[in-house]
């Protein structure tokens, strides 16, 4: 309700009616409500104050461990510094490239030819003009499997994360966190990615709508890449949390379909399906 239709799909008046009498009636039929980030629980628990809080949970996104097995990090050729988007680009308010890329192509021409951005995936049609008319150096590798993309995650400095929405996560944040690369987010200070961020040490932020903010952490980026050495220090039980079998284990604590001493049985699945499948056992 206060995400794609809100931000995305820009409804009529009647659909807004309609989507708001459906998300009631699942709410009132369900045991349990499942969305994402707190916020979003959050704006559920307020959105219906007769039904007990304990009803909404919050089960983040995650990352499949197996798709990063034989992940190995290598520095691209060429010496320049690689900045890589995984996923369609958009030109809507949340997801549009426009600010990094004005923020890159403004920087002085010494630090901006040495920048080069990738674009792993579709390009919807209203997003193609950014990619053509920017002076920046990019590279398109398009769309394909998933996992040939993680392998090019392999050969990137940084990752790139867009999205506006403060109280939103982009999926793809948690595949950057199982590939381990720094992350760039142009996402509000003080949401719910910048908190994830630092809770996991995994990478930066900059207020999406402030250029100058942009350019200070391409900048800063750019400085640490050319010092050598590690450009971050994840807390890695932090980043574990978001692997898909303690994500698992974690809501069927909090639903009660798994004891709190089966927990450990099903972070130690191995696999994201293999915990799918103990909690639906559960």
């Amino acid at each position: 309700m206060g995400y794609y239709l809100k931000q995305i799909d820009h409804p009529s008046d009647e659909k807004v009616r309609r989507a708001q009498e459906l998300e009631a009636e699942a709410v009132d039929v369900s045991s349990y409500v499942s969305t994402v980030t707190e916020q979003w629980v959050n704006q559920m628990r307020s959105r219906y104050p007769r039904q007990p809080a304990s009803k909404f949970i919050c089960t983040p996104n995650g990352y499949d461990p197996e798709m990063f097995r034989d992940f190995t990090p290598r520095p691209p050729a060429g010496g320049k510094m690689v900045v890589t988007y995984f996923g369609t680009v958009h030109n809507n308010r949340i997801y549009s490239p426009d600010n990094y890329l004005d923020a890159i192509e403004t920087l002085p021409d010494e630090i901006r030819t040495q920048i080069e951005t990738r674009f792993i995936g579709r390009v919807v049609r209203d997003a193609e003009p950014s990619l053509r008319r920017t002076r920046t150096t990019i590279r398109r590798l398009g769309f394909m499997p998933k996992l040939q993309g993680i392998r090019y995650l392999q050969e990137t400095d940084f990752v790139l994360l867009i999205a506006t929405d403060p109280g939103s996560h982009a999926g793809k944040l948690f595949d950057y966190l199982g590939s381990g690369k720094p992350i760039l987010a142009l996402s509000p200070p003080g949401g719910e990615i910048d908190r994830l961020l630092q809770r996991t040490r995994s990478g930066w932020c900059a207020d999406p709508w402030d250029k100058k903010a942009i350019q200070q952490m391409i900048v800063f980026a750019y400085q640490r890449l050319r010092l050598g050495g590690a450009i971050i220090h994840p807390d890695d039980d932090a980043v574990r949390a978001y692997a898909w079998p303690n994500v698992f284990a974690n809501f069927a604590v909090a639903a009660g379909f798994s004891p709190a001493a089966n927990i450990n049985k099903l972070r130690g699945s191995g696999s994201a399906n293999a915990a799918k499948a103990q909690v639906t056992q559960a």
